[in-house]
């Protein structure tokens, strides 16, 4: 896991005073930032992905509040952050092109120098935020892989299962079949062995009533 924290403070901080800030991000990476709110300002975040079949994984984290929520991030996405202290964080995935993202955000009262100085004063903040953050998603990540493996396996079993029953409804079949067959042919065997003794003891009685 790789942290990218201390250079994106002076990487990041245009983001505060620009409209729009653009910045290209390579499989499996992570690159966060810190929102300080101490105003309790709403501030309005839009992030956009480009270039990516794979959604990128995005977590907030709330420090004062201890708790986050995470969402997939497709095409585009909307944040409203009524919160002290956030970090931002957005995940790539494992197997992904390289990621174009775009983030805007809006309604920010303090000015560029200002808040990269409030930012760096905040290094250890902001690095617990990010450890945080980021075992929280790959957790999280951890829990889908699993949970996807697990269901795999469960269809592969039902379909196992499924095909095990089928095979022995058609064997059943086949048995019932056999033995209703080999009844049958017993019954006329029988049969058979029956008229061959009635006509034999016909036969007998018709030769002992002659008169030699």
């Amino acid at each position: 896991m790789r942290f990218a924290i201390f250079p994106l403070f002076l990487t990041f901080s245009p983001i505060f005073a620009n409209e729009n800030f653009k910045f290209l991000v390579n499989s499996n990476e992570e690159f966060c930032f810190f929102i300080d709110n101490a105003q309790q300002d709403t501030h309005k975040i839009h992030a956009m992905v480009l270039g990516s079949n794979n959604p990128v994984d995005v977590v907030v984290y709330d420090r004062d509040r201890n708790s986050f929520h995470t969402s997939p991030l497709e095409t585009t996405h909307h944040f409203t952050l009524n919160v002290n202290y956030a970090a931002l964080c957005f995940i790539t995935p494992h197997h992904s092109t390289k990621v174009h993202l775009s983030v805007r955000k809006e309604q920010s009262q303090k000015g560029l120098n200002e808040i990269a100085n409030e930012m760096l004063a905040k290094t250890n903040i902001i690095e617990d935020f990010m450890k945080v953050c980021l075992k929280i998603a790959y957790t999280l990540r951890d829990a889908q892989v699993q949970q996807k493996a697990h269901n795999m396996i469960e269809k592969q079993a039902r379909t196992s299962s499924e095909e095990l029953f089928e095979r022995f409804n058609f064997w059943a079949t086949i048995n019932t079949l056999v033995m209703v067959f080999a009844v049958g042919a017993q019954v006329m065997f029988i049969r058979a062995m029956l008229g061959d003794h009635r006509l034999f003891e016909k036969t007998f009685s018709r030769f002992s009533s002659l008169e030699f």
